[in-house]
């Protein structure tokens, strides 16, 4: 046994030994390498760059400053300047640098768009007429706020403008929601800037602000601001702004004062109570009722036309003539020995009745 297992010890270890000498015994392939044109380089002539020690002394005394070739010429000049005189900036550059980023250019309301956002009642929850958003994007918010103002009280327009654009001073929700949201009962009024959430001014109607309190009103608009400012693109920013700031008017809905109805309102609705109601005939509209008139006027004069002519035909009367025949042996005769010819109808002309039959002449 013992024997045995010497033997395919000793068996393994020459096969281990020769895969090593197999695998040390392999051709190393170097990498190839060309020069501009093509050629192969020899790994023997590929030299890394070397300075020569005229570089080193003047890389240590200061005359070459690695990184200088990528500098301008006005930094060269102040680098190897001995001379303490400073750079002199203009006053005009000064004053650029002084202005606050975001107020540095801003953007006015083009003309043509400032009719649709101030000049007209909006005619969808969203106002984009500068296509601020992609048509995707403008499909999926207004979907939402039709969706919002299927199931809520209060209506949400929103009036989208660009990040850094500057309303014009007579301009704000307030004065929208006054002039075309009047009418339209209980609405919020929103100017959103694009990118920017913490610009975003809301406007209320008359009968959420007094059932709605100032401080839970400015509490909504606050947290809806924050929603937006913690997506970090201006799309998932909007996005976030309509689903908080909808949640907060659902929640207004339930503190809306019930509505009060005044003397004048209960005597109409008194009168009308006591109103005849309609009938059927009254609630057809006009140009329905002249229609099934002329058509019901065409159809009786058509149905006097038939039956008309058909009382004419049936009191026509024919005359029918003797039909003599050519004389036989001297002597007159019909169809028959004492045939006589007659017709099958008394309603019909002679000439239509082609077959003449023999009365005589029939099976008993």
């Amino acid at each position: 046994m013992k024997t045995w297992i010497v033997v395919l010890f000793s068996y393994l270890s020459a096969v281990i030994w020769a895969q090593e000498d197999s695998l040390i015994e392999e051709e190393f392939v170097a990498p190839v390498y060309y020069d501009e044109k093509g050629n192969v380089l020899e790994l023997e002539s590929l030299e890394l760059p070397q300075r020569s020690e005229e570089d080193w002394q003047a890389l240590q005394s200061g005359e070459i400053v690695p990184g200088s070739s990528l500098m301008g010429e006005l930094a060269l000049e102040q680098l190897f300047s001995t001379s303490d005189e400073q750079i002199v900036i203009d006053d005009e550059i000064l004053e650029i640098l002084k202005q606050p980023i975001d107020d540095r250019w801003p953007i006015e309301i083009d003309e043509a768009f400032a009719g649709t956002y101030f000049d007209k009642p909006a005619s969808s929850y969203l106002i984009d007429p500068q296509s601020l958003l992609t048509e995707r994007e403008l499909e999926e918010r207004e979907g939402f706020l039709n969706y919002h103002a299927k199931n809520s009280v209060i209506d949400l327009y929103v009036y989208l403008f660009e990040g850094k654009q500057d309303i014009p001073a007579k301009e704000s929700p307030h004065s929208v929601l006054r002039n075309f949201f009047a009418d339209r009962g209980d609405v919020a009024v929103a100017f959103y800037h694009k990118g920017r959430p913490d610009r975003v001014q809301v406007a209320y109607s008359s009968r959420i602000n007094r059932g709605v309190s100032t401080e839970e009103r400015e509490a909504a608009i606050l947290r809806s601001q924050e929603a937006a400012g913690e997506k970090s693109d201006a799309a998932s920013q909007f996005e976030s702004f309509l689903i908080e700031m909808s949640g907060c008017l659902y929640a207004m809905e339930k503190k809306l004062p019930s509505v009060t109805l005044t003397l004048e309102t209960l005597e109409k609705l008194e009168a009308a109570r006591h109103e005849p109601e309609s009938t059927f005939f009254e609630k057809i509209p006009e140009g329905v009722k002249t229609f099934i008139a002329t058509v019901g006027f065409l159809s009786f004069l058509g149905i006097l036309g038939f039956f008309g002519r058909r009382v004419i035909e049936n009191g026509r009367v024919y005359e029918f003539p003797e039909a003599e025949g050519p004389a036989i042996l001297d002597a007159p005769h019909a169809a028959g020995v004492g045939g006589v010819l007659s017709y099958s109808s008394a309603a019909q002309p002679p000439s239509l009745q082609k077959t003449h039959s023999n009365d005589y002449l029939h099976r008993l």
